[in-house]
């Protein structure tokens, strides 16, 4: 076989080309890593983690409200449907800006919790000292601690607890204590409510009422599904009519208690 050998300048050209050649890999190595490469991720804020660490009393200096209960009424125990109103005076000296009312209730199976939403009321946040109504009316029944707590922010007061009993006024409960309140007094609270011949939405319809209508509840019941009536003697009533209306459409005041009003079928 013959060989042949390049002269002194085509190995020069050779030599030159393969560095250009090894060159140009080089970069395109470079530029195809810094592809496959992924951008960093910019570090984000947790807005509300700082909002919250923020305004913390140890960190932002915030000094928390004062509240003092003024009054609670009615007193324990009360029944489902009763409200519950509480009188407070609360102070800061920026003044705070909300009120919140959680009732927990205490008397629950061991490993349950309490889930009732809290009531608020927000305040205006520049009057160092101001007293303010806040209400809660209960639709179960059971032991409750009420806690009230104003707010500057998000920095709490100290918690101020009422306890209160809730009676359910269809199956009976702890009394009131005795007092003459006069007769139960109930007001047709919508238009259209009917007066029933039995403590069921589905009995006959005796007559319906108007927004206002007034009458003497003189009696209490349930129906299948859990729901309370009362039985009720209307007044001012050419027919003297009586019949059940469902609890819900009509307000009471009076003598409205469970150890007043008996059941009735």
């Amino acid at each position: 076989m013959t060989h042949k050998h390049l002269s002194h300048k085509q190995q020069i050209v050779f030599i030159l080309s393969l560095v250009v050649f090894a060159l140009l890999m080089a970069s395109l190595a470079c530029s195809l890593t810094r592809e496959d490469v992924s951008p960093t991720a910019t570090p984000t804020l947790d807005v509300n983690a700082t909002l919250g660490a923020a305004t913390s009393p140890a960190i932002s200096g915030v000094t928390p409200p004062t509240i003092t209960i003024l009054s609670s009424s009615p007193e324990s125990p009360i029944n489902i449907g009763d409200t519950l109103t509480i009188r407070v005076l609360i102070e800061h000296e920026e003044g705070a800006t909300a009120l919140v009312l959680q009732p927990i209730q205490t008397n629950l199976p061991p490993g349950s919790t309490s889930s009732i939403a809290p009531v608020s009321v927000a305040l205006p946040g520049d009057n160092p000292s101001i007293e303010e109504t806040i209400e809660w009316t209960p639709d179960i029944a059971g032991e409750f601690a009420i806690q009230i707590t104003a707010l500057k922010g998000r920095v709490p007061s100290e918690p101020q607890v009422i306890e209160l009993i809730v009676n359910d006024p269809f199956t009976g409960g702890t009394p009131r204590p005795t007092q003459d309140l006069g007769p139960c007094i109930a007001t047709v609270n919508a238009n259209g409510v009917p007066l029933r011949s039995a403590a069921d939405p589905n009995a006959s319809v005796i007559a319906t009422r108007s927004q206002g209508t007034q009458g003497e509840a003189v009696g209490r019941d349930r129906d299948s599904s859990g729901q309370g009536w009362y039985y009720v003697i209307l007044s001012n009533d050419p027919q003297n009519r009586e019949g059940w209306i469902v609890s819900s459409q009509i307000d009471r005041e009076g003598g409205c208690s469970n150890d007043i009003i008996p059941l009735r079928e």
